[in-house]
């Protein structure tokens, strides 16, 4: 017992001086670790499809045993009713649970594409496997575009790879560039402010699928959620970077709605 608390001492240590985790405790000390480096393991073990009549919505990423963070416009109009867990491809079939609650960020704005965040609950905790594991949570003031301006993050999801092309249902990596927040608003103007990061310049981009998949950035060996697929423009098109919802501005509003259950 004194060697296990140690452990999670040290590890609280190691993580609390630039990066801390949101909530550490022994079951969350797995976060944030690729499958690429667990024997049998799948590289992005916190990526989960969102299902409506078995087809697939958005992405979403396990944050806890119990809790999805996702974009709203994904569960807004279409509620999906179950997310599938621990594959590579949507067809494939994984780990599939009931989603027991939706909670849509109250001061969401589907026309201005505002404060576009939503939590979702399972009716159980979910076991964590080589294949199931939750990314790590950054502190409330990381992933503001000034701090991570030139920084490469990773985007993974399952949409289509071309505006122009079908979605192939596999999942899919790319990383884009994050750019400055003044960059950001000769696109989109007013919409651009501190709750959003941006990146990419087109050519490589999210598209169609992908909103609701996290824009991860790595921290000493560990992923982190930078941010939450929003929106942007045609997928590709040239010069446009994509707009994320930043975590670390709705970290409060997580934490009330996790208590909550």
């Amino acid at each position: 017992m004194e060697i296990v608390i140690a452990l999670a001492i040290l590890i609280q240590f190691i993580y609390a001086d630039n990066f801390p985790l949101f909530e550490l405790d022994r079951e969350l000390t797995v976060c944030g670790i690729s499958g690429s480096r667990v024997f049998g393991g799948i590289e992005w073990p916190w990526m989960v499809i969102l299902l409506y009549h078995n087809r697939m919505v958005c992405g979403g990423t396990l944050i806890s045993r119990r809790h999805i963070l996702t974009a709203a416009h994904c569960v807004a109009e279409v509620h999906p009713y179950a997310v599938r867990f621990g594959v590579t491809d949507h067809f494939s079939p994984g780990l599939d649970l009931p989603i027991s609650k939706i909670t849509i960020n109250k001061e969401y704005n589907k026309a201005l594409i505002f404060k576009d965040i939503s939590l979702l609950t399972l009716p159980r905790d979910i076991q964590f496997t080589e294949k199931i594991r939750p990314i790590c949570l950054p502190h409330i003031d990381y992933g503001k575009t000034e701090d991570l301006r030139g920084r490469t993050a990773v985007v993974v999801g399952y949409g289509k790879p071309k505006f122009t092309e079908p979605a192939t249902g596999r999942l899919k990596e790319i990383k884009l560039p994050v750019v400055s927040l003044s960059e950001c608003q000769l696109f989109y103007h007013s919409r651009i402010d501190d709750n959003v990061i941006c990146a990419g310049k087109g050519h490589k981009a999210v598209c169609h699928g992908d909103s609701g998949g996290p824009l991860m950035t790595l921290e000493k060996g560990r992923y982190f959620l930078a941010g939450v697929v929003s929106y942007g423009v045609e997928c590709e098109r040239r010069g446009f970077p994509t707009v994320f919802q930043r975590t670390g501005a709705y970290l409060d509003w997580i934490k009330a709605v996790m208590k909550k259950g």
